[in-house]
């Protein structure tokens, strides 16, 4: 916590915030201030607004004009970040509390990085993990039906690039062959790339991958009934949209994959033997952790 000496404590000047930042919100970040400084002296106004680079901080003169910007870049914990701009904020109060506010040139002040309450000093590269799981829903020729997925990621907090791996289940469908019909069901392993085009509030990525399934299918109907399994490569692309809020990310996807072989459930006896469906899409809402957030 940052101490002040009893004489600037009732000597600052007073800053009200507002702004559209949600992570961490006006509200608290005033009520951090709040506990290191006075409102007493002149007042200036402050703004906290998200960037695509974290959330920034204004401090506004007379007819709002801006003597003070600081940039905090978003690769810590909102807490941490409520923290951080008090301080900044109380800095500020100090600075300017005998000055009048009148427009000054614009102060330009490189990124910070919080690593402990009270502290700050520059961003550095750290490793983000994420860990999560969805509830999917796919279709193709086979019909549509249900599934599900656990996934994993790490990358740098300042690079948009991610690598991603997931494993899911994609449930059972069936297929009409001459007098009765095959089951099919498949397990995928799925590894790539991960690229993250926006933030604050929302994330948007999209995602190339390659899919390595294990594809299991019975006959049933004919005599006698048997089973097979075989092992099918595949490429996928798709794109999901994440709700940034503290450290679990609510999050909808959408994602096709298009398995590189056909596979043929063979009857012996009959002349027609119809292929497993090729081009998969795919639906997933699902909930992930992520250790801080990036860039």
């Amino acid at each position: 916590m940052l101490q002040l000496t009893p004489f600037l404590w009732w000597t600052l000047s007073a800053i009200r915030l507002s702004g559209d930042a949600t992570c961490p919100s006006p509200t608290i970040v005033q009520a951090q201030l709040d506990s290191l400084v006075a409102p007493s002296g002149s007042e200036h106004l402050a703004t906290l607004t998200a960037v695509p680079e974290g959330v920034e901080l204004h401090l506004l003169g007379a007819e709002g004009s801006v003597i003070a910007r600081r940039t905090l870049p978003s690769n810590s914990s909102c807490d941490s970040l409520a923290q951080a701009a008090a301080v900044v904020l109380a800095t500020w109060a100090v600075e300017y509390a005998s000055e009048a506010a009148e427009p000054s040139p614009l102060s330009v002040e490189s990124p910070v990085e919080v690593k402990t309450a009270g502290t700050v000093s520059a961003p550095d590269r750290r490793w983000v993990f994420e860990v999560g799981g969805a509830l999917l829903g796919s279709l193709s020729a086979g019909g549509p039906v249900g599934g599900g997925m656990i996934r994993g990621s790490v990358g740098s907090s300042n690079s948009h690039l991610s690598a991603e791996l997931s494993v899911l289940y994609d449930g059972v469908r069936q297929i009409s062959i001459g007098p009765g019909y095959a089951n099919w069901q498949r397990w995928d392993a799925v590894g790539g790339v991960t690229y993250s085009l926006s933030r604050l509030p929302f994330r948007v990525e999209i995602s190339g991958d390659a899919v390595l399934s294990l594809v299991s299918a019975q006959g049933i109907g004919f005599t006698p009934d048997s089973s097979a399994i075989a092992v099918d490569p595949g490429l996928s692309a798709g794109a999901r949209i994440l709700l940034l809020n503290g450290s679990w990310h609510p999050w909808i996807g959408a994602w096709v994959t298009g398995w590189l072989r056909s596979e043929v459930p063979t009857i012996q006896g009959l002349s027609a033997q119809p292929a497993l469906p090729q081009i998969e899409g795919f639906g997933g809402l699902g909930l992930c952790w992520r250790s801080i957030e990036r860039f």
